[in-house]
């Protein structure tokens, strides 16, 4: 490994294992791709802008009407839809936001950076950086989708939940 890639906090090895099965504390703080140095984005640590923005995208792209199959098993549920998002095309618009240029703060990120970012992935050309992309599409899938199984179960949690709510709509914003 270079000089460069210690600095950077890992070689390119630890970023193409397959992500999304990675705990936490296992996911590689930084990448490079196509000659740039990223840094992974603590997902669960995202800001709003960030996760508006991914709302978008996944709305925009329909990822977000593909549900489980009855029969279908968790590893061919999050396959398709990571191939629903490679066939979009649009896969390197969802990845830049899970990537910070090195040496940018994580609260400092921004749609214009993302399409920066973006913009980078879409022309990188080695095998090596191909790989990258598709193990962090399936970390995108698999922990953006989690999160989303996990506000449903918390919202249906909710409904089930015998505690009075206020009438007055307007004690909400309080």
């Amino acid at each position: 490994m270079s000089e460069k890639d210690k600095a950077a906090g890992g070689n390119n090895k630890e970023a193409a294992a397959p992500l999304a099965a990675s705990a936490p504390a296992a996911r590689p703080a930084h990448i490079r791709l196509g000659g740039r140095f990223f840094r992974v984005v603590d997902l669960d640590r995202r800001t709003v802008l960030q996760d508006h923005y991914l709302h978008s995208r996944v709305r925009a792209l329909g990822i977000d009407k593909l549900l489980p199959g009855e029969a279908e098993t968790d590893l061919a549920y999050l396959v398709r839809m990571q191939d629903a998002l490679i066939d979009s095309g649009r896969a390197h618009e969802i990845i830049a936001a899970f990537l910070m240029p090195q040496g940018t703060d994580e609260a400092a990120w921004t749609p214009a950076i993302a399409a920066d970012t973006a913009a980078h992935i879409g022309a990188c050309n080695t095998p090596e950086d191909r790989g990258i992309v598709m193990a962090l599409a399936v970390q995108a899938c698999f922990g953006f989708f989690r999160q989303g199984l996990e506000q449903l179960e918390r919202f249906r949690a909710s409904l089930a939940d015998p505690s009075p709510q206020p009438k007055d709509s307007s004690a909400l914003l309080h």
